[in-house]
């Protein structure tokens, strides 16, 4: 009787195909895996602006400084309408970022640059004659933009 076994050409060309297609999905898993990540910092992005509303809300429509005297940042007044901090950093950022997001220099006050006088107005939802046409937050460029300089921010 005799024995029915794989060759070694037949052990190789299974070998060279499997290692044909993991070559292939390897790529395809590594892009799905940072859609994912892109997909949760979009969603904590909402989770954010979620926040600075609710925010705003209790606040009688006047939105949160980005700083303020006491060196309170925005992500701190938003926090317990977000009641998480990991949604303050996105998990694409490389290094340990605090904060991965910034709010709208042009339409959010830093109550530091108005030192020792409080600023003449601040914001609220009202003053906006296009909301949906207004930058909220966003993502930053930079490791972190609470200690970066905002000139013409």
């Amino acid at each position: 009787m005799q024995r029915k076994a794989f060759t070694l050409i037949e052990l190789l060309v299974v070998i060279a195909i499997i290692a044909i297609l993991a070559a292939i999905l390897f790529p395809v898993f590594s892009q799905a895996k940072e859609a994912a990540k892109k997909t949760a910092c979009l969603s904590n992005t909402k989770q954010l602006g979620l926040g600075v509303l609710m925010y705003a809300e209790d606040s009688d429509e006047v939105l949160p400084p980005t700083e303020n005297g006491n060196l309170v940042l925005w992500p701190d007044l938003v926090n317990p309408y977000v009641k998480n901090d990991k949604v303050r950093v996105c998990s694409s950022d490389q290094g340990s970022a605090v904060n991965s997001y910034g709010l709208n220099q042009m339409v959010f006050v830093d109550a530091l640059d108005f030192l020792p006088n409080p600023p003449p107005s601040m914001p609220t939802e009202t003053m906006f004659a296009t909301p949906t046409a207004t930058i909220m937050l966003g993502e930053l460029g930079t490791a972190d933009d609470l200690v970066t300089p905002r000139i013409n921010a």
